[in-house]
């Protein structure tokens, strides 16, 4: 009889604990899975479908296409989206100081001498001894008051998950700027090779017909020689700017985040044509206070930093939890003893050698930093909008010159022509035309990038697009 229920009363403690096991692998699990899940669903898109560097480019390759494709496979852009993710994950670890805390502890021990299962709750109760006991140990505690540092620390991570997100916009920003700014280079080579192009047809032609005027007699061998080495100083230039034309579109490759663009693909752009704009430096100035992704996630950090102070000073309060344990004990001879408790436990910090002031003026130092960080930042913004209006304005002014210039060099070179072909004008007067109207037409070109660029980095710099 005694033995029976010895048994049962063992079946019924061993069921409660393996019951015990079972929930606390599930809650952790549960918890565990969760953010995982979330995260896999995210970005799934991302992630899964980012070939790096293998993705085929249809031709033709626009603006709009290059920047699409960079923010889909851009190695800034991929690892920008993790530390998001970095920071949601940050929140939530936070945030799981508030929830009840739970442990289940399996051992195995063998003793030298023979040891109690458990101490006796009263006296002339029967005990146990044994050389080998088994025991598992679930544990529970409820954090009930942690002075205030598990809020600061989730208010703090909320604002830093704000601060990625805006240092993502930002760098996506920049990408853009990068790209656009290839994008205005690769158009004003291509006009520029173009123009090479037609003055070496041009120079090809004039040396057609200095070979005429030399079988007539009416020039002298030595304009052939000249002609010739205008065109060799033309095809120079051409392969010149057919390499750094390769080294741009390397460029935009690498910032799309693939391994190459093939040559037969045409980068479509249009042709670089002067818009219209209204520059206002003052109403600039403030919308990019307001507005600049970076100097927003400054003002977050800072405040998240001000959350960082509040935790540090949290550990001069007390802390309050509530906890049980229940442990289970069974002897290699079938004996089983259980033990376990309640209650309520409260930590007061009384002398930790200043640890918790130095933290606290360490997080105070952080803070002085990021305000200097941020007053720096708005300096910067200053520096680089005037730098932009600035650029601007002298492209404009040089279009307009440079354009009146081309004007005046093509007509010059028709009157050089005009005039050779009456004998009433060197071929060195042609030649110097010539190479006047090249040298107008690219510096136009210049003047025409110039434009383009610093429009492009006016909204960069100042976080407003201008369409």
């Amino acid at each position: 009889m005694f033995s029976i229920l010895t048994t049962t009363y063992v079946t019924n403690k061993l069921s409660t604990a393996i019951l015990s096991f079972v929930i606390a692998c599930l809650i952790c699990n549960c918890s565990k899975l969760q953010p995982q899940t979330m995260a896999s669903t995210e970005y799934q898109l991302s992630s899964g479908n980012s070939t790096h560097g293998k993705i085929k480019i249809t031709p033709p390759l626009t603006l709009a296409k290059a920047i699409r494709t960079a923010l889909h496979n851009n190695p800034d852009i991929m690892a920008g989206r993790w530390q998001q993710e970095t920071a949601r994950l940050n929140t939530l670890d936070s945030s799981s100081g508030h929830l009840p805390q739970m442990e289940l502890n399996l051992h195995y021990r063998h003793h030298w001498d023979q040891a109690r299962l458990a101490p006796p709750n009263r006296a002339g109760e029967i005990t146990y001894f044994s050389h080998d006991i088994f025991g598992g140990d679930f544990a529970l505690k409820i954090p009930l008051f942690s002075g205030g540092k598990v809020v600061n620390s989730v208010k703090a991570g909320k604002l830093l998950e704000k601060a990625a997100n805006c240092n993502f916009k930002r760098t996506k920003r920049e990408l853009i700027y990068n790209i656009k700014n290839t994008f205005f280079a690769i158009a004003g080579q291509k006009q520029h090779i173009k123009s090479i192009k037609k003055s070496i047809a041009a120079m090809q032609n004039h040396l057609e017909t200095t070979k005429a005027l030399i079988i007539a007699k009416k020039a002298a061998p030595i304009d052939l020689q000249n002609i010739e080495v205008r065109i060799a100083e033309l095809q120079h230039e051409l392969a010149t700017q057919k390499g750094e034309l390769q080294i741009s579109r390397s460029f935009l490759a690498n910032l799309m985040g693939i391994s190459g663009i093939p040559p037969e693909t045409e980068l479509v752009q249009g042709t670089l044509k002067v818009e219209k704009i209204k520059l206002e430096r003052d109403k600039l100035i403030k919308k990019a206070i307001k507005q600049r992704e970076d100097l927003v996630a400054l003002s977050h950090k800072i405040e998240a930093q001000k959350y960082f102070i509040a935790k540090e000073k949290g550990d001069y309060l007390p802390v309050i939890s509530a906890g049980m344990t229940y442990g289970a004990r069974l002897s290699s001879q079938s004996d089983y003893d259980d033990l376990g408790y309640a209650g309520l436990e409260i930590s007061f910090p009384m002398f930790n050698w200043f640890s918790i002031s130095n933290r606290i003026r360490k997080q105070q130092a952080k803070l002085k930093i990021l305000e200097q960080e941020k007053r720096k930042l708005v300096l910067k913004i200053n520096q680089q909008i005037n730098l932009a209006l600035i650029k601007i304005k002298t492209a404009l002014t040089q279009i307009k010159l440079t354009a009146k210039t081309t004007k005046q060099a093509a007509e010059s070179l028709r009157i050089s022509k005009e005039k050779a072909a009456l004998s009433r004008g060197t071929t060195n007067e042609v030649l110097d035309a010539q190479a006047s109207l090249f040298a107008a037409k690219t510096r136009h070109l210049k003047a025409l990038f110039k434009f383009h660029s610093a429009l492009a980095f006016l909204d960069f710099s100042s976080g407003v697009i201008h369409e």
